[in-house]
């Protein structure tokens, strides 16, 4: 039975690995890092491996693609989606993760509490990663990015979808047919991430904005 520690738990006692380096829960500028208490078994738990969270590490893979297909970041990681999106040149899209457990946007919002700034920092390195990942292992050009409202979301870990401006996702359902379900933005450089991102932290802290391109 996996330890239930509340939503926004910080990882006090523990430590994420990254390329090597051990990093404190208490990293600067970010929401506080928070340790996996979700379900012990499915997508999650998966998630919870992939992203190498202290609240399953050391447990049996249980990812079909095996846990060993990340491109890891320091705050989040990135794979490709089991889903494959159409209208694309390629059949790949990804998902960005945080390390951190969040169960949707809402959940980090809870988490961040007033510091909007951090939560926006946090959207905007998941940004940045999808989109390197994208340019540097699936091909290089725009691409829309999207992340689901938690009434909507297929599995209870944030995460952000990245594939092909242009492409669709028929089988999560985006683009969205309305703001409610998802907010979508499409990137053509890293150094849009910033402005893109505050989109993403309005729509996520109560407005209802759609697509911006």
């Amino acid at each position: 039975m996996r330890v239930r520690e509340g939503p926004c738990m910080p990882l006090s006692r523990f430590f994420i690995v990254v390329a090597g380096v051990s990093h404190c829960s208490a990293l600067a500028s970010y929401c506080p890092q928070t340790r996996y208490d979700g379900p012990d078994s499915g997508t999650e738990l998966c998630f919870c491996q992939l992203a190498e969270n202290a609240g399953c590490r050391g447990e049996t893979c249980s990812c079909p693609q095996g846990c060993s297909v990340t491109w890891p970041h320091e705050q989040t990681v990135t794979f490709a989606n089991l889903l494959h999106p159409i209208d694309c040149p390629t059949q790949t899209a990804l998902l960005t993760i945080p390390r951190s457990y969040y169960h949707d946007i809402v959940k980090l919002k809870h988490c961040c509490g007033s510091r909007h700034d951090e939560m926006q920092k946090l959207i905007a390195e998941m940004l940045r990663n999808g989109f390197d990942s994208h340019q540097q292992h699936v091909g290089e050009g725009p691409v829309l990015q999207c992340i689901h409202s938690p009434a909507d979301i297929s599995v209870g870990w944030l995460h952000l979808h990245t594939f092909c401006q242009g492409g669709r996702l028929p089988q999560d359902g985006l683009p969205p047919a309305n703001a409610s379900s998802a907010y979508c933005a499409v990137m053509h450089s890293l150094d849009e991430a910033a402005s893109l991102s505050e989109g993403f932290v309005e729509w996520g802290t109560g407005a209802q904005i759609f697509l911006v391109s």
